[in-house]
């Protein structure tokens, strides 16, 4: 089976930013008289925008939608601005010069801000390798919904059949899973994720180059 393109997701995958992403939020809450365990603030990862702050909302115990929490949020955290090169994931740009050479489309299919992705990209210096970048903000569904991964397949003007997704969250997972795709996932334990779903398991960014060269060669299997 030849694979024709590899579409990733970015939190957790490209970046280890979820730590980060955790930390602030649960300063926030701290700051607010409502702490919260980190098992329970970890239910945000991977999901979308939407749920991420009608559960900051309800944590708070406040009448606030969910724009309007997110930019209570933005005015009161003092989120520091992150540099995206300390958080970039090992064997990242191995992997996607890789696969620009062997002529594989590359694409990112992410729940996150389209300028936050292009600034991640930008500052890694990484940008021109992909053909097509994704913000699941274009949609009004997101993951688990499969809506931004078919968006990504019809821009690349590809099947599912011929694309290998890259996921580490359970919502992200069934995303792929939804649109038919076959789903790698990042291990990580240190949120929970329910990745019982995916249809490889991968330490990380070189052991996926590892499984695409054993999938083509026809020798597919999980890495635990």
């Amino acid at each position: 089976m030849k694979i024709k393109a590899v579409i990733f997701d970015m939190d957790g995958v490209l970046i280890d930013s979820e730590p980060y992403y955790m930390y602030e939020m649960m300063t926030f809450l701290e700051k607010h008289g409502k702490p919260q365990p980190p098992e329970v603030v970890s239910e945000v990862i991977g999901s979308s925008h939407q749920r991420t702050w009608e559960l900051m909302a309800g944590w708070l115990e406040c009448d606030y939608t969910y724009d309007e929490m997110y930019d209570y949020y933005c005015k009161t955290s003092n989120v520091e601005e992150v540099d995206c090169t300390d958080i970039l994931n090992p064997y990242v740009k191995f992997l996607i010069r890789y696969l620009k050479k062997q002529g594989v489309k590359i694409a990112i299919a992410s729940s996150n801000h389209l300028d936050f992705i292009e600034k991640v990209c930008k500052e890694n210096g990484i940008e021109h390798y992909f053909d097509v970048i994704v913000s699941g903000m274009m949609f009004q569904e997101s993951k688990p919904h499969p809506e931004v991964y078919l968006y990504t397949l019809k821009k690349l003007s590809l099947e599912a059949s011929e694309t290998l997704v890259i996921e580490d969250s359970g919502y992200g997972i069934a995303a792929a899973r939804n649109a038919g795709i076959k789903v790698a996932a990042k291990i990580d334990d240190r949120f929970h994720f329910d990745q019982s779903k995916a249809d490889y398991h991968v330490k990380d960014l070189f052991d996926v180059y590892q499984l695409i060269k054993r999938i083509e060669a026809g020798e597919e299997g999980f890495y635990d």
